[in-house]
């Protein structure tokens, strides 16, 4: 038995995105109850972690000079991130070694 959830974010501004999420699962798929009671369980988990997401974006909003603090959990976020500032630069024409002192002056490591 196994259940997959597909979480997926796209960027609506710059301070705002589209959360998408789906679950399967591969048994009972016959029974509406068990579909029900999952997607209401995860339902509720996602308005959690919107509340929170919603907090630090007013939070980030409030304090822009802050520094953005990366803990080790963060690493696939932060490398995401320097990914994303490559290919924005890459289009732009600007040196992977600006990026990194941008990117760096951003974030604490």
């Amino acid at each position: 038995m196994n259940a997959f959830i597909l979480n997926t974010i796209t960027p609506e501004s710059e301070t705002t995105c589209h959360y998408f999420w789906a679950i399967a699962r591969n048994y009972r798929r016959d029974e509406q109850a068990i579909t029900t009671e999952l997607r209401n369980g995860v339902t509720r988990i996602f308005r959690e972690d919107e509340a929170i997401l919603e907090a630090q974006q007013q939070a980030l909003a409030a304090h822009p000079e802050r520094r953005m603090v990366n803990l080790g959990i963060d690493v696939g976020g932060v490398r995401a991130r320097k990914l994303i500032d490559r290919m924005i630069a890459a289009e732009s024409g600007v040196t992977a070694g600006a990026v990194n002192e941008i990117h760096d002056s951003h974030h604490a490591q």
